[in-house]
C-alpha cells in the first residue's frame, strides 16, 4: 500500500494496472456496459425516457433563471470595474466571472440540445472560478502579482495545481489547517473526475456516443449517436449534477466581490438565498 500526495493510503499504480487488465474486471466492465444499453432501451419501451426528458427541461429552465440572476448582478457593476486600464486582481476576477457565466449559458444550451458531452464544461467552469479566486487570494504576494501581470500582459494563466494549492491554503487560514488538506484533496479529486470529459478517454466516448444493437446480451451491430443523444436518463442526471457548477459560481461571487466591490446588500441577500437553496437541494437529494 502506498500513500497519495496528502499521505493517505491508496493502491499503487502497478497494483491498479494489474486489476484493470484482469479478466474479471474486463468481463465486469462489459457486463456493466451491456446493462447500461439495455436499461436505455427499456427506458424507451416503458415511456420513462419521455419523463426524464420533460423533467430535464424543467430543471434546465430553473438553471437558466439562476444563471440570469448571476448575470444581472454581474452586469450591474460593469461601470465600477475598468477591465482595460486597471490590471488588478479584482478586475481579473470580474472578467473571469463573466466567462463563467458565458460557460454556464453554453452548458445549458448544449444540454437543451441533448448533447451528453456537455459534461466537458464542468472543468472549464471550475478552472475559471478557481483562477479568479487565486488572483484575489494571492494579490498581496509577489508570486501572485507576477502571475497576475503574466495573465494581463502575456496571456498566460497559472496552472490549476498552483490555484488549488493557494486557494486551499486561503481556506485553511479561514477555517483551520485541517480544512486546508481536505479542501485541496477534494479539489484534486473533482479536477480528476471532470478531466475525464475533457480528454478523449475510451469510457467517455463509449458511454456518450456508442449505442450498439444488442440481442441476447451480445452486440450484433455498431451504432453511434453522432449528434444529439436519446439517453434522457443520463441527460437528466447530468442536468441535476450541473447545479453544482451554478452553486460554485454563487459562492465565488460572494467570496470575490462581497467586500471588494463591494456588493449591494440586496445582491448579497440574493446570493445568500441562492446558496441556501442549493444547500437545501443537496441535503434533500
Amino acid at each position: 500500500m502506498t500513500n497519495n500526495i496528502n499521505g493517505k493510503p491508496c493502491i499503487s499504480y502497478e497494483e491498479f494496472k494489474k486489476l484493470a487488465y484482469s479478466e474479471l474486471v474486463q468481463n465486469t466492465s462489459k457486463d456493466i456496459f451491456i446493462n447500461f444499453i439495455e436499461r436505455w432501451n427499456e427506458d424507451e419501451k416503458d415511456g420513462k425516457s419521455l419523463k426524464f426528458k420533460s423533467r430535464m427541461q424543467e430543471i434546465l429552465q430553473q438553471h437558466k433563471r439562476h444563471i440570469m440572476v448571476l448575470e444581472n448582478i454581474h452586469s450591474s457593476y460593469r461601470d465600477d470595474i475598468d477591465i482595460i486600464n486597471n490590471e488588478s486582481a479584482l478586475a481579473a476576477a470580474y472578467l473571469l466571472n463573466a466567462k463563467v457565466i458565458n460557460l454556464l449559458h453554453m452548458a445549458c444550451f448544449n444540454l437543451e440540445q441533448n448533447f451528453l458531452n456537455s459534461a466537458l464544461f464542468r472543468r472549464l467552469i471550475d478552472e475559471t472560478i478557481d483562477l479568479a479566486e487565486y488572483f484575489l487570494n494571492t494579490e498581496t504576494t509577489e508570486k501572485g502579482n507576477q502571475d497576475l501581470l503574466k495573465w494581463f500582459k502575456e496571456n498566460i494563466a497559472p496552472s490549476h495545481f498552483k490555484c488549488r494549492q493557494a486557494n486551499s491554503k486561503a481556506m485553511g487560514q479561514l477555517l483551520g489547517e485541517d480544512i486546508e488538506e481536505a479542501h485541496e484533496e477534494s479539489m484534486y479529486d473533482l479536477y480528476q473526475a471532470n478531466s475525464k470529459s475533457i480528454h478523449p478517454t475510451y469510457t467517455g466516448i463509449v458511454m456518450t456516443l456508442y449505442r450498439p444493437v444488442i440481442e441476447n446480451r451480445k452486440i450484433v451491430s455498431n451504432k453511434f449517436e453522432y449528434a444529439m443523444s436519446s439517453n434522457y436518463r443520463e441527460l437528466y442526471e447530468m442536468a441535476i449534477s450541473f447545479q453544482s457548477s451554478i452553486w460554485s459560481t454563487v459562492q465565488s461571487f460572494i467570496l470575490c466581490f462581497e467586500e471588494r466591490i463591494p456588493l449591494k446588500k440586496q445582491d448579497v441577500d440574493t446570493l445568500l438565498k441562492l446558496d441556501k437553496f442549493f444547500l437545501h437541494e443537496v441535503e434533500n437529494s
